[in-house]
């Protein structure tokens, strides 16, 4: 159990003003959540499709074998079971009642996270000022928007606060390590079936916490590896018994498009590799797009290639375009950080530099807050026209060449349809947060960060392990997306919120301080 009445750094408070303001709390998690659900109603993104056409293909007799017979294998090998597995518990339910289904049970996993990190940050370091952070995320339309669609944020952002809570415990020397070491397995099998680096990335802190704890030689570290590693190998080798088919998740040609987008205008060798693999020159200055690197992979298969070639055909040439001089390097830095939400960097860049194919540094920059703007249901745009082009029937031609898509399209638009939201923006941002750039937020963590380093280094440790790995992965595959930032965001407010209340208390230390040293000088006067 956590004292009650800690001490750090001037940090105190007494049980009964801690217990009236986590009873304050809690509810009040619950209410916006409440509120939420209502107000954002059914969000979404193209990607949901993906999840439904696995789901189905999991469900049906050799449809793994039929999803991964081509693109499967060559897109979505990334795509992990949590997701269409919950659609597959949903589709019991009458159509009715799929979307509303969802929606409260990821928003009832998000309060629970958040009360749990609420409890676990409190207890540690008792200051009213963490509960003004957990309202500022609460009212955040990225946070809460997520909640209600049918994609990985929401139950990714939930698990990771959990995990995250549970290092933190272990790190700061909770008594009852076992629950929280459990605790953060169990977070690591669910999230690697979710989106499966970020079950990495918990095991990581998970390892610090562990390492800190001196438990570097001990059964709980045999544990931990054998836990991340079947994680791992679960889907995969549930694949393989269903399919004869075992591969881990790769880029594919998604790596491909992306490498191709942060280098619009490649050097003459790797056009000449390009040009071997059979692209026209016309494609290399537009970017590879996904019905280009359809083509050319369906062209590998008619020259014999199986689907793991194919693969490492497209990768090879990814890397080719991504390791292509200093100007590349630049855009994947650039996507790399706008994936941890940072997206500002780009207007410091100079205009003449081409971030993305057709994009100046503006360009580019005003995309990514126009996309974090979208995706956070804090624009003005009509959601519902856009839905229907997404997956109304009108959508049916461009799903065709996915395999389970346009039966995908059609249950997504059955149960999400009645409950598009039509309230205005102002009632789904009330206090106009969502304006905000992200970068703020990952800049108050930073500096929070440093600041702890000395005091509560296991804060900035952990932070460091989520952030330099989301930060290595963007940049590696590459993408730049602010939607891949959002299981930081919980992270982000919680470090900044301690960070804010240790130096509340060393403010009033030194307060007090001056005052004794006053009252001194006054007698001896």
């Amino acid at each position: 159990m956590f004292s009650q009445n800690r001490m750090t750094s001037g940090l105190t408070i007494k049980v009964d003003r801690l217990s009236r303001v986590e009873l304050f709390t809690y509810p009040l998690i619950i209410c916006i959540h409440a509120y939420a659900l209502v107000v954002f109603g059914a969000t979404y993104w193209i990607d949901s499709r993906d999840y439904i056409s696995l789901a189905a293909a999991m469900s049906s007799p050799g449809g793994l074998q039929l999803f991964y017979q081509t693109t499967g294998q060559w897109i979505f090998s990334h795509l992990g079971p949590g997701v269409p597995g919950a659609w597959l518990l949903l589709s019991e339910l009458p159509v009715s009642w799929q979307w509303p289904a969802l929606a409260i049970f990821q928003h009832m996993v998000a309060a629970g996270a958040l009360i749990f990190a609420f409890r676990t940050v409190y207890r540690l370091w008792p200051s009213p000022v963490h509960m003004i952070f957990v309202l500022l995320l609460l009212l955040l339309p990225a946070y809460q928007a997520f909640h209600n669609s049918l994609l990985t944020e929401s139950c990714t952002s939930s698990l990771v606060l959990i995990g995250f809570s549970c290092c933190l415990r272990i790190a700061r020397g909770s008594r009852s390590i076992s629950g929280c070491v459990v605790g953060a397995l169990i977070v690591i099998v669910c999230v690697t079936q979710v989106r499966s680096y970020w079950g990495a990335i918990v095991a990581l802190m998970l390892l610090y916490a562990l390492v800190s704890r001196t438990f570097l030689i001990s059964r709980w570290m045999i544990v931990l590896f054998a836990v991340s590693a079947s994680s791992a190998l679960a889907f995969p080798t549930y694949r393989y018994l269903q399919d004869g088919q075992f591969f881990l998740p790769t880029g594919g040609i998604n790596l491909l498009i992306s490498a191709s987008q942060a280098n619009p205008h490649p050097s003459s060798t790797v056009n000449a590799l390009l040009k071997v693999a059979g692209f026209p020159d016309t494609l290399t200055h537009s970017g590879i797009t996904m019905s280009d690197a359809l083509l050319i992979a369906e062209k590998w298969r008619a020259e014999g290639r199986p689907n793991s070639e194919i693969n490492e055909k497209a990768e090879e040439l990814a890397s080719a375009l991504r390791s292509d001089g200093a100007s590349v390097q630049l855009n994947r830095l650039l996507y790399a950080m706008a994936s941890i939400g940072a997206i500002l960097p780009s207007a410091v860049v100079p205009q003449t530099h081409e971030v993305f194919p057709g994009y100046s540094p503006r360009n580019f920059l005003d995309h990514l807050y126009g996309y974090y703007r979208w995706q956070s249901w804090a624009s003005s745009e009509d959601y519902r026209s856009t839905f229907g082009r997404f997956f109304g029937p009108q959508a049916a031609s461009d799903a065709a060449i996915f395999p389970f898509a346009v039966l995908s399209n059609a249950k997504i638009y059955a149960a999400f349809n009645p409950y598009i939201s039509t309230f205005g923006v102002a009632l789904r941002d009330p206090i106009n947060i969502g304006v905000v750039p992200p970068d703020l937020w990952l800049l108050l963590a930073l500096l929070a960060a440093a600041f702890l380093t000395i005091q509560a280094k296991e804060v900035t440790i952990l932070l460091v392990c989520s952030l330099a790995t989301a930060f290595a992965v963007a940049y590696a595959f590459p993408v730049g997306n602010p939607r891949y930032s959002v299981p930081l965001l919980p992270l982000y407010f919680f470090v900044t919120s301690i960070g804010a209340a240790h130096l509340i208390a060393r403010l009033r230390l030194s307060r007090v301080h001056q005052k004794k040293a006053a009252k001194i000088s006054s007698h001896i006067n």
